[in-house]
């Protein structure tokens, strides 16, 4: 039976004679099988600059579409997250959150007689208002929106014309109690307001009375949505256009205008003087001659002790000329004390920026929004920031002096 070639193989590499020649025979094609392979490589051209390759493949719309991206690419191709759109306060423009920015506004009434002060909470506030009353000592309305002020006070007797200011707002409005008519105006069924006469206050062992009744933001902000006082029940729609006072950023520092412009009137029992920093385009407010610092929790006594709390020091500051006549001819809530005519019109000043702009402000009804228009009828603009009104007599000693 003749051998297979594996066995015939196997014999010779048994033979000491044949087995060098078959290791010489293998080692041959196994060298001729090495030149072939590199001569194969060898005839394949190198990537350098003068070779052209093959085009790269660009897939179409459609084919892009359905191609499933790696988690590279995909990161790679995502746009980054948008910014939030910035949310504002209704009462005075300045950035806060979607809580606070339509929070139920509270005004409180605040004693301005040399005794109360410095006063508590002047620094929280949105808007301030300060008009005379009777013996010309006047008194300050702080409204709070997204500020929540530690203490507040003291606390004073309502006004009907401040009523009228806070009904703007359908606020609810703090105060110890007030003329006999207008309490009992305040407590019937009128809709301006939201009366809070001496609810939640508490009297201090620091100060003599009366000018030692005090609340805090948190006690008031506590009564409020117990009594309606909600967000849910403004007095005023934010969407809706011309409820809310314009408001945009404040312009480039080399666009204000000098430091120290001044602004002076003069109320029967105290003079109050403001001073223009451009740096941080505020108005610093004096009283007497002192500068005027929040007392906070400070436990100071009257008479203007200093404390070290925030300045008061507002964005905007508006002098707003309005008629005050006297008890002899009032009639209805006002009888017996001083009534303002807040409803109408008349003449005002918007300092802004370190500059003035004349103004008329216009207050239509009771509950309307009083507002500041340019000689062409248009509400003016006011930078972000906290806002004081001062409310002054037609004869009044009040002057200004800006530098341009």
């Amino acid at each position: 039976m003749p051998l297979t070639p594996p066995q015939r193989l196997g014999r010779a590499l048994r033979d000491p004679k044949q087995r060098w020649a078959v290791i010489g025979s293998l080692l041959a094609v196994l060298g001729v099988l090495v030149l072939a392979v590199l001569a194969v490589l060898g005839s394949q051209p190198s990537r350098s600059a003068d070779v052209t390759l093959p085009p790269t493949f660009e897939p179409s719309p459609s084919a892009s579409a359905t191609a499933s991206p790696t988690a590279s690419t995909a990161a790679a191709s995502a746009s980054p997250p948008a910014t939030p759109a910035p949310i504002y306060e209704g009462l005075s423009g300045v950035a806060t959150t979607a809580e606070l920015a339509h929070r139920y506004p509270i005004a409180v009434m605040l004693d301005d007689s040399p005794a109360a002060r410095p006063q508590a909470g002047l620094a929280s506030a949105s808007i301030v208002w300060q008009a005379p009353a009777e013996g010309g000592i006047p008194r300050y309305m702080a409204v709070y929106q997204s500020g929540t002020a530690p203490l507040i006070g003291p606390v004073r007797s309502a006004r009907l014309y401040f009523v009228r200011w806070a009904a703007e707002w359908r606020a609810v409005y703090l105060h110890a109690g007030g003329p006999p008519p207008l309490k009992a105006f305040l407590r019937g069924r009128q809709t301006l307001v939201i009366n809070a006469d001496g609810k939640r206050t508490f009297r201090v062992g620091w100060r003599a009375a009366p000018h030692n009744l005090y609340t805090t933001g948190e006690r008031m902000l506590e009564w409020a949505r117990a009594n309606g006082g909600t967000d849910d029940r403004l007095g005023y729609d934010p969407a809706a256009p011309g409820a809310l006072q314009p408001f945009r950023d404040a312009a480039p520092l080399g666009e204000r205008g000098p430091d120290a412009g001044r602004i002076s009137l003069t109320y029967t029992s105290e003079r109050v003087d403001y001073r223009y920093d451009r740096a941080t385009n505020t108005w610093l407010r004096f009283v007497d001659g002192r500068e005027q610092r929040d007392a906070e929790t400070r436990q100071v006594r009257g008479f203007g002790t200093r404390t070290d709390g925030p300045r008061i020091a507002p964005t905007t500051v508006v002098v707003m000329v309005v008629p005050i006549r006297r008890s002899s001819s009032i009639e209805g809530p006002a009888l017996g004390r001083l009534e303002a005519d807040s409803i109408g019109s008349g003449k005002a000043w918007l300092f802004v920026e370190g500059r003035v702009v004349a103004a008329t402000w216009k207050k239509a009804d009771e509950r309307a929004r009083t507002r500041f228009v340019d000689a062409a009828g248009a509400e003016i603009v006011l930078p972000r920031g906290q806002l004081f009104v001062q409310v002054v007599p037609r004869r009044s000693a009040f002057d200004y002096d800006l530098e341009e």
